[in-house]
């Protein structure tokens, strides 16, 4: 199905989740060195736009969607965020494995989201709820809606 045009702005973010989960992948078999300024770099990326774009979701899309009838789907993604800033804030694992562990289920929450949840979403929600999450969206001044 055609993404809704409201939603078109998250998953131009989950676009880049899958570049950042990829960069993970491929930054775990790196030096020591190498994987340490790797790691701050994704680091900052994940505070700078992956925790946004889960607020908007945690804020407006899952209360919808769990209005909507649809707490299974909703708490699949709360888990998949959970498991995400956990992954990104413990330290007791070895950073490689962490950032193989992180780079995994970036990807696959990514998934989940646009082939389920966002799905649902655009069947299921009024277009005032999808419109508010346009406004919150990146580029929403730039887009226009129909």
């Amino acid at each position: 199905m055609m993404r809704d045009i409201r939603l078109r702005g998250l998953s131009s973010e989950h676009q880049e989740a899958i570049l950042m989960g990829r960069r993970l992948m491929e930054a775990c078999r790196e030096s020591e060195a190498e994987l340490k300024s790797s790691w701050d770099m994704l680091l900052r990326r994940f505070y700078k736009d992956v925790e946004p774009h889960f607020r908007i979701e945690e804020q407006e899309l899952f209360p919808a969607l769990e209005a909507a009838g649809e707490e299974q789907l909703v708490a699949r993604a709360w888990e998949d965020h959970e498991a995400l800033r956990e992954l990104v804030t413990q330290s007791e694992e070895n950073l490689s494995i962490r950032m193989e562990r992180l780079g995994r289920r970036l990807l696959a929450h990514v998934h989940f989201e646009e082939s389920e949840l966002f799905e649902v979403a655009q069947r299921k929600l009024s277009p005032d709820v999808l419109e508010r999450i346009a406004r919150r969206s990146p580029s929403s001044a730039s887009r226009t809606t129909g």
